[in-house]
């Protein structure tokens, strides 16, 4: 293609800059034709030669130019999804149209000589000009003044067009805002009237304490009621008191003073009792008013107000807020007279590019409409999934950004149960992201992956219709893994091969959320519940009897099981085909085995394997060394297990494993 070079004194960053535009036979000014620019490394040599060119020249100065393509590898997957698509800057076709070429497109390539091979020709060309000038030709300038006119005439047509453009918008900025803030006064005026009625319901908390608590040399004082939810904090040394429920102000002060913390002047509540339904988050130079909505984090509440410390300045974002905002500062200690209001600040809705890799959740689950089919709709809805192949993204990991990034690398193999060095480039199952595949076939990004290990969902305490999808997930997970419940450890690592069985089992995983990660949201009434009060609410425990050393409950082959430990060790050895006994004697011994001492497992080579559910409580572990020394004593096979094994069981037991049928085609081994 035919590309025209402008030199751009006018140019903010470098006055060197050459522009690189279409010719000016598309029509339009420089700014309409611009493309982009020269590359600074280029204009040391490459600009005095373009400007003295253009000087000297009554027409434009150019070269051609061509659009680099590039090849779509075996990763970049040729399968097309029918799903919206607009055209960018960054993807101008459609991944239909690339598949159809055989080729991404790339970035645009000049095509011209080198500075040392142009200087000559062009300092030639400009000598026979300033020639033909002593004979009587065009004046030497004519082409300067071409060139400079050219670039101010597209400034003053740039400037008047803005111009219009910037009065028009400000009249529509300004009935808009009008609008937006007359909106904004008529949600509020509702809002208080709700407010008024939910100040009159009871709050429903009883035994509410204060209780100290430190973190890594920070003392914090927290507020918790009877089922040990936290409703509150005291910000140490001299406050204020934060709660999620302004109505238990009066209770929670009555536990601060029990606790040993008491205030001098507090305000009386019974004459500030027009609150709002909101909680007040302490930041270093300001406090945000929020109102409170049960089933959002802290940090996704809307906020409605802001109080900034240095100036002593409430801004509310809607006039009839402001009495409600002031009475609430009021209860916390801070009398502010001068009250703004304001429009809301404007929030970016752009994404920070690391979040994805940091697993932090993005505004929205984006996957794949080839493995739609393994979630129900209604399941989906919980995670709140647009599906579609997310397409090109320029803040996308390349494979060798992946390679470097240990922390996938990691969790990439501690899921797949590879070595990073059998990884290869692939595209994401789930969401077409770059990824690394295990030689299976199994990719899966990082975010995927971070997701998997249940950062998505998070237990707050409360029910809902989610409670369905984690019950029905870890129902199915069980069935295409386990047929006995899983540990939470057990979830870290896929137990099939079959990628569709594998895409199955991670979406699974979205769903389940892991006590390790719980969140309590904004206002919690509850804790969060534990692995075995989810896998009871599954049935998955059926029939399990709670003791203080561990839940009895039967294997799927019958076999008795005094914990949760030894279930799922139970669980692998029956459906991966090891052949086993339990409670297998030990034999006798004067000194060491006087009791009738009895390990948990028999292989069918002899040797005995044992599940150490207490390895750190002393009495325990005397009774597990005398069998270790039994077995040394008499020859005796033992293999001892714990619970950070659960994750390694295939090849803690592979060499008993069966052999896999010769079939001549890919075979997906046995759960687990």
């Amino acid at each position: 293609m035919l590309l025209a070079l402008v030199p751009r004194p006018d140019n903010n960053y470098d006055s060197r800059a050459i522009a690189v535009t279409a010719p000016p036979s598309h029509g339009g000014d420089v700014f309409e034709r611009h493309l982009g620019y020269l590359y600074s490394k280029w204009l040391h040599h490459m600009a005095p030669l373009i400007t003295d060119l253009t000087t000297h020249s009554p027409v434009p100065a150019g070269c051609h130019g061509y659009i680099e393509l590039h090849e779509l590898h075996e990763w970049d997957d040729p399968e097309v999804e029918d799903e919206p698509w607009t055209p960018t800057t960054d993807s101008p076709l459609t991944p239909a149209e690339e598949a159809a070429l055989g080729y991404r497109m790339g970035t645009l390539r000049l095509q011209w000589a080198w500075s040392d091979d142009l200087k000559p020709v062009i300092s030639e060309y400009i000598d026979d000009k300033i020639r033909k000038e002593h004979a009587g030709g065009p004046a030497a300038d004519a082409g300067r003044g071409l060139a400079e006119t050219e670039v101010r005439q597209a400034h003053l047509a740039r400037r008047d067009t803005r111009l219009r453009t910037a009065q028009a918008a400000q009249a529509t900025t300004n009935n808009a805002r009008s609008q937006a803030r007359a909106a904004r006064d008529a949600a509020a005026v509702a809002q208080n009237a709700i407010w008024a009625t939910w100040r009159r319901e009871p709050h429903g908390r009883h035994g509410i304490t204060a209780v100290s608590s430190g973190i890594f040399g920070s003392r914090h004082v927290l507020l918790l009621d009877g089922q040990a939810a936290e409703i509150g904090q005291w910000h140490v040394p001299h406050g204020p008191l934060t709660l999620v429920d302004e109505r238990l102000r009066a209770a929670a002060l009555g536990a601060l003073e029990a606790h040993g913390i008491s205030r001098h002047s507090s305000p009386d509540l019974d004459d500030l009792a027009d609150f709002p339904n909101a909680t007040v988050s302490i930041r270093e130079s300001s406090w945000s008013v929020r109102v409170i909505e049960a089933d959002h984090a802290p940090d996704q509440l809307r906020e409605i107000a802001r109080y900034d410390l240095a100036t002593e300045v409430v801004m509310v974002y809607a006039r009839p807020h402001r009495e409600p905002v002031q009475t609430l500062l009021r209860r916390h200690g801070v009398d502010a007279d001068t009250v703004w209001s304001i429009d809301p600040p404007v929030k970016s809705d752009r994404q920070d590019p690391t979040d994805l890799e940091r697993g932090t959740q993005p505004v929205q689950l984006r996957l794949r409409n080839r493995v739609r089919g393994h979630l129900p709709p209604e399941h989906a809805e919980v995670l709140g999934i647009q599906w579609g192949k997310l397409g090109a993204s320029i803040h996308r990991s390349t494979h060798k950004e992946l390679r470097a990034n240990t922390y996938y690398l990691r969790e990439l193999g501690t899921l797949l149960g590879v070595n990073a060095a059998t990884l290869r480039p692939a595209r994401c199952r789930l969401c077409h992201n770059n990824a690394l595949a295990s030689p299976d076939g199994l990719a899966y990004c990082f975010a995927c992956v971070r997701w998997a290990q249940g950062r998505w969902l998070r237990d707050n305490g409360t029910d809902g219709p989610w409670i369905e999808s984690v019950v029905w997930a870890l129902r199915r997970v069980v069935e295409l893994e386990f047929s006995g419940p899983p540990s939470v450890a057990q979830l870290n690592r896929l137990h099939v091969s079959d990628p569709d069985i594998a895409d199955a089992a991670m979406l699974c995983r979205f769903l389940i959320p892991r006590p390790a990660l719980a969140t309590l949201r904004a206002r919690s009434y509850g804790t969060a519940r534990s692995w075995a009060q989810w896998l009871h609410l599954a049935d998955l425990l059926e029939g399990g009897l709670r003791t203080s050393r561990g839940t009895i409950t039967v294997a799927t082959d019958g076999h008795p099981c005094r914990s949760m430990l030894e279930r799922h060790v139970d669980d692998f050895l029956h459906h991966s085909g090891i052949a086993h006994d339990i409670e297998p004697a030990y034999p006798r011994h004067p000194d060491l085995n006087t009791t009738g001492l009895r390990a948990d497992w028999l292989l069918h080579d002899s040797t005995y394997v044992e599940a150490l559910g207490m390895p750190d409580e002393p009495a325990y572990a005397a009774k597990v060394a005398r069998k270790r020394e039994l077995a040394r004593h008499t020859g005796i096979p033992l293999l001892t297990l714990t619970a950070e094994d659960l994750n390694r069981l295939p090849e803690i037991f592979a060499a008993w494993l069966p052999a896999a049928p010769a079939t001549g085609g890919a075979t997906t081994p046995a759960p687990f």
